[in-house]
């Protein structure tokens, strides 16, 4: 439909399983489609989705959407934007890893996971980072590599922190670790110079 390929889930639900063209670099990712005359509502973007697609320069997601799945939108080189809705509940692994230029991204308070390297590589990600108090672990390179991180607040609810989640973050000035904490992994803010 329009450039996007959809999935069955259920007998009114999909979810985006591809793409073959984007009606604009600036998409916005609805959460209904209509398909020969019924609609679905749409709850996931799957594997790989967007993956590799250097035409997107922003992203805004639609309310609706709860998870995002693996690798869906890694190696957008271009992308720049991403606007996540409330009610977004999973961010899975390696989701935007390698996003060279994603600059800005919020964190929905709803979400409850964050996986493994999901921001890794995402070397001119700017945004003040407020991790949800829904998560209670960043896994493991969540955040390698995000040279230009300034910021992150991590709340109560964080009871661990993955190996190398930080590593290679060189701007981070401003973390707090919540007394919550009871392991950090090796190497987890490793070449954090400031």
């Amino acid at each position: 439909v329009d450039g996007i390929k959809y999935q069955t889930l259920t007998t009114t639900t999909v979810q985006i399983s591809s793409y073959e063209t984007l009606p604009s670099p600036d998409f916005t990712v609805s959460s209904t489609v209509r398909y020969k005359g019924q609609n679905y509502k749409v709850v996931k973007i799957s594997w790989q989705a967007f993956h590799d697609c250097t035409t997107l320069a922003s992203v805004t997601i639609e309310k609706g959407i709860t998870e995002i799945d693996e690798y869906a939108f890694m190696d957008c080189e271009n992308l720049m934007k991403v606007t996540l809705p409330e009610g977004l509940k999973t961010l899975k692994k390696n989701a935007f890893w390698s996003c060279d230029n994603l600059v800005s991204i919020n964190l929905p308070s709803t979400l409850t996971e964050i996986g493994h390297a999901c921001f890794a590589k995402c070397k001119n990600l700017q945004s003040d980072m407020i991790v949800p108090s829904g998560v209670n672990k960043i896994e493991g390179e969540t955040f390698s590599g995000c040279n230009r991180i300034t910021k992150i607040s991590l709340p109560e609810t964080i009871t661990e922190i993955g190996s190398m989640a930080f590593q290679n973050c060189y701007e981070l000035k401003d973390i707090n670790i919540p007394s919550s904490v009871h392991n950090i992994g090796s190497r987890a803010f490793e070449d954090c110079h400031k």
